[in-house]
């Protein structure tokens, strides 16, 4: 049998309702065309056009902030590409810029609010020319963690007695709530 190498990674929140959003393209930068990519996927190529194509829903509210950002080749002396976060097809305040003989770059100050169904997408502008390079993203969501010991609404109901006929009471605990 051929044999096969596998890892995974276990992501340990310094905040509870922190998680992780890792991405990246190998398809290279244009060098002169301003491009989108989705927020949350490595499997698609960059566009140029109809932006709309790779922005996802999100579904809870949430706060996104600390983006990093890492390219495969610098972009070059005077030349640069610029990441900006986009929300609901407009520019976000989370952006950061990878210049000259840099390959990496962060925003650990500003911070989007995002709203249920809000859009998001990833775009990049180049300036000057910069080299060709593939690009690679992480930032971090944070979503409000429920309280402990969950309230609700379950069907409509704020905190029912029953669920699906069954008592609350006497459904099992989940570790770690009380």
């Amino acid at each position: 049998a051929t044999p096969y190498a596998s890892w995974g990674v276990v992501f340990v929140a310094d905040t509870d309702g922190e998680s992780l959003i890792l991405s990246g393209s190998d398809d290279s930068l244009h060098v002169t065309a301003t491009e989108c990519n989705g927020l949350a996927s490595n499997s698609k190529g960059w566009l140029s056009i109809d932006f709309e194509t790779y922005m996802i829903v999100l579904c809870n509210e949430c706060t996104l902030k600390n983006l990093y950002l890492k390219l495969s080749a610098a972009p070059g002396a005077g030349t640069s590409y610029a990441f900006t976060l986009r929300q609901n097809e407009g520019s976000s305040t989370l952006t950061c810029t990878v210049a000259n003989a840099n390959t990496t770059a962060n925003d650990l100050v500003n911070t989007v609010a995002i709203s249920d169904g809000d859009t998001v997408d990833i775009m990049v502008v180049p300036s000057g020319f910069p080299s060709l390079a593939d690009a690679y993203w992480g930032l971090v969501m944070y979503i409000e963690p429920a309280p402990v010991g969950w309230t609700g609404k379950i069907s409509g109901v704020t905190n029912p007695a029953k669920v699906m006929g069954v008592a609350v009471a006497n459904i099992a605990k989940v570790k770690g709530v009380a």
